[in-house]
């Protein structure tokens, strides 16, 4: 036998490499026929957990999902991907030693029975029950204050003085109009004329039965989801979404720097998101999400650019009304006979938030009006002002009142801070 080499083993090498190198070209060659859609149903099928790389090369090889490996695998990926996140807050929080946040921003019901004295949970007084307490009082206010869900003191003022002089609640203006909703609907108005007849937003009601005969029961049953939806239409306080993450296990996003006023700490106000997207790497959004797994998302959203939010964030407001549709306009108490004069912009179908500042305000301004802003701005800073100095916690609460009065930019400044803590001349400033 003749060989093409003197060494015979050299030959089979040759021949051995040749062989393996034709069946990689043949694999390769395969896998590049892969169809690409199958590819992305692949995809689909893996954890989450599992980074692209290794998931796009599981899919093109046509792994399939439910093999042990790939479990084993997306489980090896998760692990070092916590391991990784724990440590990389921990070295946050020892270079910056942000007093704003904790460690641990998790509460327990036995923290908060406790006082941060059981063992793994909050540290002892962490809790602030102070913060606490004033979250109870705010919740009591947005609740049944003035420019609260059911306003006690608008209901009783309508009913001793004359011409409705305030606003009634959120919840108490839906269910108002959810039932006059109802009522013409049974006399044989379309949904949509029903609805250009009424201030509140109806479209979104979930409430079975509306327009039909009803009997007894099924009216009371009818009457009692009215009143439980506007409530939920109304939003949630603060405190609510405080006893649902302590309930939840999820961390309790706020500010432990104060002991009274009730703040959620915001990603990009920390020095952790600065070096989130500047020395690791991050993207604004990956910065953001991290230190909000770690601290917990807001409870509420931030007041900013002049608004000034009650409501959690879970749970918002969902109430809005359409501007220059007023209907109750009793000249007296009592009085069946009302004033159903609109302004022109009542026609345009604009939607505002219920407030009583922009419900007011939209009766003699156009919305969007340097007049409306001022107007609205200073009729819900009159509503606020009991809650905000007594649950806004006084200084904070005057911040928040000349936040209110700033919903327009430029706009009259007529709360001076100085004034009201410290005593000094009252100021008023219009700036045109």
């Amino acid at each position: 036998m003749a060989f093409i080499l003197n060494d015979r083993n050299e030959y089979y090498d040759i021949l051995n490499a040749r062989r393996h190198l034709e069946q990689q070209a043949s694999q390769y060659n395969a896998l590049a026929q892969t169809n690409p859609e199958q590819v992305i149903q692949n995809l689909e099928k893996y954890p989450t957990e599992l980074d692209t790389g290794t998931a796009l090369g599981m899919s093109v090889l046509g792994i399939p999902a439910e093999y042990q490996a790939v479990n084993e695998i997306a489980q090896a990926s998760r692990s070092n991907k916590l391991y990784n996140e724990a440590k990389l807050w921990q070295e946050l929080q020892q270079t910056y030693q942000y007093d704003h946040v904790e460690n641990n921003m998790k509460m327990t019901w036995g923290d908060l029975w406790t006082g941060g004295l059981m063992p793994g949970g909050a540290k002892p007084g962490d809790v602030q029950y102070g913060v606490w307490a004033f979250a109870g009082l705010d919740a009591l206010f947005q609740t049944f204050g003035p420019s609260g869900k059911w306003s006690v003191i608008a209901s009783a003022a309508n009913a001793l003085t004359p011409g409705q002089s305030m606003k009634v609640g959120r919840s108490q203006a839906y269910l108002r109009d959810l039932r006059a909703y109802d009522n013409l609907l049974k006399k044989g108005y379309t949904p949509q004329k029903a609805q250009d007849m009424l201030q509140i937003d109806l479209s979104g009601t979930q409430v079975s039965g509306l327009g039909r005969e009803l009997g007894t029961l099924d009216e009371l049953r009818q009457q009692i989801e009215m009143v439980k939806e506007a409530h939920k239409m109304g939003g949630e306080p603060v405190l609510a979404a405080m006893f649902r993450a302590v309930s939840e296990g999820k961390p309790l996003n706020f500010d432990r720097a104060t002991k009274i006023s009730l703040e959620s700490v915001k990603a990009e106000k920390t020095p952790y998101y600065v070096a989130l997207t500047t020395d690791y790497g991050m993207s604004p959004d990956e910065a953001r999400n991290f230190i909000y797994k770690n601290i917990g998302a807001p409870l509420k959203n931030f007041d900013e650019n002049g608004e000034i939010h009650y409501t959690s964030a879970f749970n918002p407001n969902k109430i809005n009304f359409y501007a220059g549709r007023a209907r109750q306009r009793f000249f007296w108490a009592g009085q069946t006979e009302q004033d159903y004069f609109r302004p022109e912009w009542a026609d345009r179908d604009i939607l505002l938030e219920y407030s009583p500042g922009r419900v007011t305000a939209a009766e003699v301004y156009a919305p969007g009006s340097k007049a409306f802003n001022i107007l609205s701005g200073l009729t819900d800073a009159t509503y606020q002002l009991v809650p905000e100095l007594f649950a806004g916690k006084g200084v904070k609460g005057v911040k928040n009142l000349q936040k209110g009065l700033r919903r327009v930019n430029p706009v009259m400044e007529l709360l001076d801070e100085g004034a009201l803590v410290k005593g000094t001349k009252f100021r008023k400033k219009l700036y045109v």
